[in-house]
């Protein structure tokens, strides 16, 4: 029988005890009258509420007890009263968790160690009541004032031009305070350079003022080379700017470059960069703020050897907080190169002070490219290979046409040194024994 749902059969019920046709409630239901007749004959039928056929909303009978158990322990009863069977085993299961160990590896040493006659689920259950579940730490990170700002730079949706009436993609910037949560939004059309440092001065004045550190995403006006490890900024942006709404005068001679302010004071002097792009910061200059994450990664650097270790030390004194990514690559080499390779190489780029990261990889891979050369070529020569001499006089003294000389077998050689003697056939024999 089709099984209606409540509503229906409710109202099919309802019907049919307030006596309407099977007709009349097939047409204002929409119910097959074969499915209506088959309710009434239940409704109908004595003792039709009980049994199989009952109503399926009905509440079951409750269990009945469950016997007791061996233990002494009853079936409703705390399962804390239960003695574990690897109770007894308490301080080496919890030695043996403390080294990383899972249930099923204790389990199996239970067996062969210790005589364990129970099952792998006592041991489960015990082992998740042992574990200490610590929660998952996670850092919240906490700025001063006027520390670190965030910008985003993106395109958005089509927008229409009104004099042309044309649909273009306007460039959205927003610049967000770390601290405060205080964010500058400005739409403009176009993406170059000036109109992106534009927007950093407009930023910065609403703010009132500039930050330490700017974070930034991967985009081309900000970063050339995008890298997790080490990205090539663009010169112009990474440059220290000068205080808002001030002008300096700059005189540049051959190796120093001279700041002068609107009085002609003396400002700074910087010592101009060997090579385009580069750019020298004197260590007074440099933010030292160093976060719980860079001693973990030093901790990281100094387990793969001493070199690496003073070498990432190096890297964190002069560059500081934006070396992190170059450490984080640092310390990931192990999962690529050997061990012995990155110390060889680290201690290499330390006595030349280069702190490159991608320097540093290209050195692991030609090192391992070199190392991957087989290093027994095969050769022509040895001691356990003939001459060439051996096998052209062979050669020359069994090439001529032998027809008529015999078969001969060749003499055992005494010496594996020997000169080898194989004897031909002639053609003509070789011609008799073919079939």
């Amino acid at each position: 029988m089709n099984v209606l749902k409540d509503h229906l059969r409710t109202t099919v019920i309802t019907l049919l005890r307030c006596g309407t046709s099977q007709r009349e409630i097939a047409r204002h239901t929409g119910v097959d009258r074969k499915t209506i007749r088959r309710y009434a004959a239940r409704s109908n039928s004595p003792g039709g509420t009980t049994g199989s056929g009952g109503d399926p909303r009905q509440t079951p009978p409750p269990r009945p007890p469950a016997p007791a158990r061996s233990g002494g322990a009853q079936a409703g009863g705390e399962a804390g009263n239960t003695v574990s069977a690897c109770e007894p085993h308490r301080s080496w299961i919890e030695t043996q968790l403390q080294l990383g160990r899972n249930a099923m590896s204790l389990y199996q040493d239970l067996v062969e160690l210790h005589g364990f006659t129970h099952g792998y689920n006592s041991v489960k259950r015990f082992v998740a009541k042992l574990k200490e579940r610590e929660p998952k730490r996670f850092d919240v990170p906490e700025y001063l004032p006027a520390e670190e700002c965030q910008v985003d730079f993106g395109q958005g949706a089509l927008t229409r031009l009104r004099p042309e009436g044309r649909y273009r993609r306007p460039f959205l910037f927003v610049m967000t305070l770390k601290y405060s949560g205080k964010s500058f939004r400005k739409t403009v059309w176009k993406a170059d350079q000036e109109t992106w440092c534009r927007l950093h001065e407009e930023a910065w004045r609403s703010f009132g003022g500039c930050t330490r550190y700017v974070v930034l995403d991967n985009l081309r006006q900000g970063v050339i080379k995008p890298d997790i490890y080490d990205p090539e900024l663009n010169p112009v942006y990474a440059a220290v700017p000068a205080p808002l709404h001030s002008r300096v005068k700059m005189r540049i001679y051959a190796r120093e470059i001279e700041i002068f302010d609107a009085s002609g004071q003396v400002l700074r002097r910087h010592a101009k960069a060997a090579r385009k792009g580069q750019f020298v910061l004197a260590e007074g200059d440099r933010i030292f703020n160093p976060p719980r994450e860079t001693a973990r990664l030093l901790g990281k650097a100094a387990k793969i050897g001493p070199q690496t270790e003073a070498l990432g030390q190096l890297l964190f004194a002069t560059r500081g907080r934006p070396g992190h990514k170059a450490l984080y690559g640092l310390t990931n080499l192990p999962r690529t190169f050997r061990r012995a390779d990155i110390e060889a190489v680290c201690a290499r780029f330390l006595a030349s002070r280069c702190l490159s990261y991608r320097a540093i990889r290209k050195a692991l891979e030609r090192r391992a490219e070199a190392s991957t050369t087989p290093q027994n070529a095969p050769t022509q020569a040895g001691p356990d290979i003939r001459p060439m001499a051996d096998y052209q006089a062979f050669w020359e003294a069994h090439a001529r046409d032998e027809r008529t000389a015999p078969v001969e077998t060749a003499p055992p050689r005494a010496n594996a040194s020997d000169p080898l003697e194989i004897p031909v056939p002639s053609v003509t024999q070789a011609r008799r024994n073919t079939p």
